[in-house]
């Protein structure tokens, strides 16, 4: 193999594709990226146990061939090269030659015939607004639990069906819940693994219009931007999240409020100095006229402050984790927010006040 392609675009998409790549999979190999030249471009993969990513980019390309580098220290060394184009070589035994300007790099690699093939994707497919899929994403993925003991919450489901898509997370304290009407395809249903989806939002950039997104029963392949990502699925049922939405139905609301989210946004931010010491706890005690916030550590002192709202319904105090509403309301975009209550235990309701494309349920602390 012997090519030459830019240097800063083959960083940058070295950049996304060596984090597929890592040593921590079952196959040593899989801390490689594999490069592959042939007819006038450079296909690069990055391969783990749970998925890979597969891009392109044009080269001229004097000699085809297929190797295999060590994708950290290749990327940073692309990366450190000031030229502006770089070229690359493969030689006896799986070395890889890189140079650019006066430096010149000679990687071990290892044989590209054992690099294992990303599985073949064939099911049902979607066309997703990229830019509407990145804010989605971006909004459930804070509701993702870490709890590895339950699998299932590490995961986002994504939900086609007649009204468009859905995008579910939960950690079982708090609930994202966001639609895209604008989805389009078949109906379908899997659990994307959370931190898929966050490479996912990294890849989209300004220039992708659509992603197509394409599920069987084991994995989904994204293609946005001249990437394609696979990833394997999670395996079972979603927990059954509608059963929260009729419960809250069936409560019915309390107390509603009508804040400006700005305003709502900076006392938060003023009494979790406070709540911070205390898991985050911020008491809510809406009069009316007002909405007052009072947070108290026995180590940092307390902190209290009232803000106008609009108030229906009855007067009774609830506690929240300031940090759980923080996230929900950096993916709020309208002036005003809805907040409802159903019970001083039971689960609220925060969403703006002008589209019912996004919806947060979370759980009170106990007062």
């Amino acid at each position: 193999m012997h090519l030459a392609a830019n240097r800063a675009e083959l960083s940058k998409v070295l950049g996304h594709v060596r984090r597929a790549a890592t040593g921590r999979a079952t196959l040593p190999i899989c801390a490689n990226v594999l490069l592959e030249a042939r007819e006038g471009t450079l296909h690069l993969t990055g391969h783990g146990d749970e998925w890979g990513l597969q891009a392109s980019l044009p080269a001229r390309v004097e000699g085809e061939g297929t190797v295999s580098v060590p994708a950290r220290a290749f990327a940073e060394a692309v990366a450190g090269l000031t030229s502006e184009e770089v070229t690359i070589e493969s030689g006896e035994g799986d070395v890889v030659h890189l140079a650019g300007d006066a430096c010149r790099y000679t990687f071990h690699g290892l044989p590209a015939a054992e690099y294992p093939a990303l599985p073949t994707v064939e099911g049902t497919t979607l066309t997703i607004p990229a830019k509407r899929l990145r804010e989605m994403i971006s909004a459930a993925l804070p509701c993702v639990s870490t709890d590895e003991t339950r699998a299932m919450l590490t995961g986002v489901l994504l939900r086609q069906d007649a009204d468009g898509l859905q995008v579910v997370a939960t950690d079982s304290y708090r609930l994202a819940l966001l639609r895209c009407r604008e989805a389009t395809g078949e109906e379908c249903s899997a659990v994307v693994p959370g931190q898929i989806l966050g490479e996912l939002g990294r890849l989209i950039g300004k220039g992708a219009d659509t992603c197509m997104l394409t599920v069987s029963d084991t994995h989904c392949r994204c293609e946005v931007g001249g990437y394609s990502l696979t990833s394997r699925l999670i395996e079972g049922s979603y927990p059954g999240y509608d059963r929260v939405l009729d419960q809250m139905a069936k409560t019915g609301v309390k107390v509603g409020l009508t804040l400006d989210r700005k305003a709502f946004q900076a006392a938060l931010r003023r009494a979790a100095v406070m709540a911070s010491a205390e898991a985050g706890k911020v008491v809510f005690s809406p009069d009316g006229s007002g909405l007052r916030l009072q947070a108290e550590s026995a180590d940092l002192g307390r902190v209290s402050e009232e803000i106008v709202c609009v108030m229906e319904g009855e007067r009774f105090q609830a506690a929240f984790d300031a940090e759980y509403l923080l996230d929900a309301l950096r993916s709020i975009r309208s002036r005003e927010v809805q907040w409802n209550w159903t019970a001083s235990l039971e689960a609220s309701v925060l969403r703006p006040t002008d589209s019912e494309e996004v919806f947060y349920a979370i759980m009170p602390m106990q007062l």
